[in-house]
C-alpha cells in the first residue's frame, strides 16, 4: 500500500474524530505535503489551515509555518 492510499484510508476512517487532535493534525500536515508535491498549493493551504486549528504543539506548528513559507 502506498502513502497516498494509506493516508486516504486514515483520513476517511469512521472514528477519525475520536482520535487525538495532534494525530489528526499530523495527518493533515501529511496531506498538505502530498498536495504541495502535486502542485496544488490551494489544497495544501486548506490542509495546513485545518492542521493549525487542531494543534498547539510547537514542533507541529513550526512544520506548518515552514510549509506555508514554501509557497
Amino acid at each position: 500500500m502506498d502513502t497516498r492510499s494509506l493516508l486516504t484510508q486514515w483520513l476517511s476512517h469512521p472514528q477519525l474524530s475520536q482520535w487525538p487532535a495532534e494525530w489528526r493534525a499530523l495527518l493533515c500536515v501529511s496531506a498538505a505535503k502530498l498536495r504541495q508535491a502535486d502542485g496544488r498549493p490551494e489544497l495544501a493551504g486548506r490542509w495546513l489551515k485545518r492542521a493549525r486549528s487542531l494543534t498547539r504543539h510547537p514542533l507541529t506548528l513550526r512544520e506548518i509555518q515552514q510549509l506555508e513559507a514554501g509557497y
